[in-house]
């Protein structure tokens, strides 16, 4: 009923269906924070916008997860992706150290497990807050 509805719609009587689609998408995604979440440009812009404003790591290391969990169930993010996001937003003696303790390389994605390099960060907060 709905599809011959629109088919009448001189727009999309060409055969424009992926274009209404997208449009449709964006309009829902536009209206929705929780959907804007999902995809892989927010999860960059935090990543970003982490790695230039400096906070509480473990609030980086929680937000993280929850976002990219989410654009991961989507299927807009690989779990490669996430670890080489991460590590993105990370300060640089956590990113090195994660590096190192997992045997993580930059040339090779695929050793950029998230989950082990979380645990590493992990441990490093633990230890530096254990010292002070």
């Amino acid at each position: 009923m709905y599809a011959e509805a629109i088919q009448v719609i001189p727009e999309f009587n060409q055969g424009e269906w992926k274009g209404l689609v997208n449009r449709l998408r964006a309009k829902y995604r536009a209206d929705n924070f929780y959907r804007r979440m999902e995809i892989w440009d927010f999860v960059e812009a935090f990543v970003w916008k982490s790695a230039e404003q400096l906070g509480e790591l473990r609030y980086y290391v929680q937000d993280f997860t929850t976002i990219s969990d989410k654009a991961v169930a989507a299927g807009n993010l690989t779990e490669q992706d996430k670890g080489w996001l991460f590590v993105r937003g990370l300060p640089i003696k956590y990113h090195r150290h994660a590096m190192e303790q997992i045997g993580a390389v930059v040339d090779k994605p695929n050793t950029l497990r998230f989950k082990r390099l979380k645990e590493a960060v992990e441990l490093r907060i633990v230890a530096v807050e254990g010292a002070k």
